[in-house]
């Protein structure tokens, strides 16, 4: 089965632009597309919008940079909250579309 033959009941994806475009590319139907913050990429401070190549190997220690432990806490947080609303959010296949 391809993403696109999936019927999706919802769509959630990152506010941010390309998460935005990857969920119009799988989606073939139209169901609501949700944006949400908690699915948006990593803050790396002073780095944002600078090339991988421009970014120390490790940044952690940066002001303004996320710690690994806060982004896996948002993730979670999104999904548990998707859980507890269950049927009264999505009565299907969830899509959630964020950044790798």
């Amino acid at each position: 089965v391809h993403l696109r033959e999936v019927p999706w009941s919802v769509c959630f994806a990152s506010d941010l632009g390309r998460a935005q475009r990857t969920a119009s590319v799988i989606l073939s139907a139209a169901p609501a597309l949700r944006l949400s913050r908690a699915l948006r990429e990593r803050a790396v401070g002073e780095f944002e919008g600078k090339p991988r190549s421009a970014r120390p190997k490790s940044f952690s220690r940066y002001p303004g940079v996320e710690r690994d432990r806060d982004v896996v806490e948002r993730g979670y947080t999104f999904i548990r909250e998707l859980w507890d609303t269950g049927p009264a959010c999505h009565d299907g296949p969830v899509l959630i579309v964020s950044h790798g």
